[in-house]
């Protein structure tokens, strides 16, 4: 099973899981709530105030999240959906995010304003808050406010997010000038709908000023291909809160790669309905297919780098192909998640690991420590020796082996342990190489590695002492071109590894 395989095979459990709780049962309920509490706090882990790069991992992630929320949010009582309301207008506030990000944080605040209408006041509150911090977070709060306003026919309601919206309209922003006329044309259209004569009458000398001012020049050609994005012309916060929409949909157009869309077939057909039954809150699919004929709007087009499209031209569903692929430790982790489920066609996937072992003993820099375990685990190094196991807990080592010490086999060889540990690898039958310029070195582009080889890198400053080079079979060293004769140890270690993948591990299945 490829990665890409394995992982979407488990987000299709893990959203079945989701589905199969029923807001009825206590226990249920509780899951939901802890399960939300465990979004915000892994959402705050992958830095969530920070812009991503489009599709990179981290953007995938905070997506994924957002998602989980979003089908978890009919099981939650008013306590936590006023903590994820305000968790998720703080987010709002923060840096400005990617398109899918982005969305779904205006449609959840939007939902569950709708869900619970007394919490309107607090939507309004951290509007005028958010606008003091940062003005451009004013576009999401109103298409916030605007989704909400559009699905309501309390006078009152209308009122103040007109109110909210009007100041904007005259803002020296361009952008947030142009998000408010488009949101006040859009209630104001609704209240027109729903015939709501006071406000209309309230405001009918304002919307005169703003109808004169839109329909001048470029302004008229820009509010108008604003309102013709699906987000404010035919998505509907209610009517679209589907399965469907949440991983299919607004994903594509969001933008996401292709491997990030999820059909409900697919997650449906992930498992036995009978082992984990479908007990949704929310509907499946969508009533109609306006979504599924919708174009990404020209902004997100520009976000995700992606040329101009002409304007006849064909974009919805448009993959996304080039994008940071992110290998992520499923082969270690699949077995454990789907075996007491007893799933159909599911072979326990075995990781392949070489017969690698890098030696690390000398080096004392948990920086270089980190970097070089990332690269052990992301190559599958058979083992990976370093002089102290408590250098795991370094927050350094950890902040470049990103977790890659859960996945690699670690071992502790202190330095005044290291000559006998090299002995005993002699004997067990492993080829000794020193990562080390000598007059007798061979270059690493010629040098074939034994299939049982251990690599031995030297310290940071002193190399690899004369007494154990005197133990080693063979010195290797990469040939250089340049004034600098030496290469930090970190970047000299990952040539050596990769050098030995190239020669004795397969491919990486392409998925």
């Amino acid at each position: 099973m490829s990665n890409w395989d394995a992982d979407q095979r488990a987000r299709a459990i893990t959203l079945r899981f989701l589905l199969s709780l029923n807001k009825e049962k206590s226990s249920d309920r509780s899951i939901a709530e802890a399960t939300v509490q465990g979004i915000r706090y892994q959402y705050a882990k992958c830095k969530g105030d920070r812009r991503d790069f489009g599709n990179s991992q981290s953007h995938r992630y905070k997506t994924r999240l957002l998602q989980a929320l979003l089908l978890l949010l009919p099981l939650l009582d008013e306590e936590e959906c006023l903590l994820s309301l305000s968790w998720l207008c703080k987010g709002l506030i923060k840096e400005h995010q990617q398109p899918s990000v982005r969305y779904m944080q205006e449609w959840g605040i939007a939902l569950i304003i709708i869900f619970h209408p007394s919490f309107y006041p607090q939507l309004l509150k951290h509007f005028l808050e958010g606008s003091k911090e940062r003005v451009g977070c004013v576009g999401s709060f109103l298409a916030s406010l605007t989704h909400v306003a559009c699905t309501t026919e309390e006078e009152e309601v209308l009122s103040q997010a007109i109110q909210y919206t009007l100041p904007w309209c005259m803002a020296q922003h361009f952008n947030t000038r142009l998000y408010a006329q488009v949101s006040l044309r859009k209630i104001w259209h609704h209240c027109q709908a729903i015939n709501a004569t006071a406000v209309l009458d309230k405001y009918d000398p304002m919307q005169q000023c703003l109808q004169f001012v839109v329909e001048q020049g470029s302004a008229a050609r820009n509010t108008l291909n604003m309102l013709n994005d699906f987000y404010f012309k035919v998505f509907h916060p209610v009517q679209h809160y589907t399965l469907q929409t949440i991983v299919y949909d607004l994903p594509c157009l969001s933008l996401l790669a292709n491997d990030e869309w999820l059909t409900v077939d697919f997650i449906m057909g992930a498992m036995d309905s009978s082992i984990l039954p479908v007990r949704s809150e929310i509907p499946l699919h969508n009533m109609d297919k306006v979504l599924a004929e919708s174009s990404p709007a020209p902004w997100v087009i520009k976000a995700a780098g992606e040329p101009s499209f002409p304007e006849d031209s064909e974009v919805s569903g448009s993959p996304v192909l080039n994008v940071q692929r992110k290998i992520t430790p499923w082969k270690s982790m699949i077995s454990e998640l789907t075996a007491p489920l007893d799933l159909p066609n599911m072979a326990e996937p075995r990781q392949q690991r070489g017969g690698l072992i890098l030696v690390a003993s000398l080096i004392d820099k948990p920086p270089n420590l980190g970097g070089l375990c990332r690269t052990c685990e992301v190559f599958s190094v058979q083992e990976y020796v370093v002089p102290s196991l408590a250098v795991l807990e370094d927050q350094t080592f950890n902040s470049l082996s990103l977790t890659a010490q859960q996945w690699v086999p670690v071992k502790e060889v202190k330095p005044d342990n290291l000559a006998e540990y090299l002995r005993t690898l002699q004997n067990e039958g492993y080829t000794l190489v020193a990562a080390e310029q000598t007059a007798n070195s061979k270059k690493l582009s010629e040098y074939s590695f034994p299939e049982r080889t251990a690599v031995i890198l030297g310290n940071e400053r002193e190399g690899i002492p004369c007494e154990l080079l005197q133990l080693l079979d063979v010195c290797v060293e990469i040939p250089q071109f340049g004034i600098i004769r030496s290469l930090n140890v970190h970047v000299s270690g990952a040539l050596f590894i990769w050098e030995y993948t190239r020669q004795h591990l397969a491919k990486p299945s392409s998925g």
